[in-house]
């Protein structure tokens, strides 16, 4: 269990400090916040409506990038991870 976090954790940290910008769905039963080793700056979680179902976002800022976390539907466990390193997205 913790094995498989840690492994997401260091795989998000690796896209984000290589400059690689990936969108994958995986099956996450247990949702946490990310911990790279970059301390975190700051965390944001929205919901959005759709005509056909909500979306939730979450944004988790980092220092050398933005992780934002999709899920589909509310009823589902299928979530869309898309990591942005901050070379590619606006930093105010």
């Amino acid at each position: 269990m913790h094995r498989d976090k840690y492994k997401l954790s260091l795989y998000l940290s690796t896209m984000l400090y290589y400059g690689t910008v990936k969108v994958f769905n995986r099956q996450i039963e247990h949702l946490l916040v990310p911990r790279p080793i970059v301390p975190d700056i700051h965390n944001e979680e929205s919901d959005r409506e759709s005509p056909l179902s909500k979306t939730k976002t979450r944004k988790f800022h980092f220092q050398i990038g933005t992780i934002i976390i999709f899920q589909k539907n509310v009823f589902s466990k299928d979530y869309s991870i898309l990591a942005i390193p901050w070379c590619y997205s606006k930093v105010s």
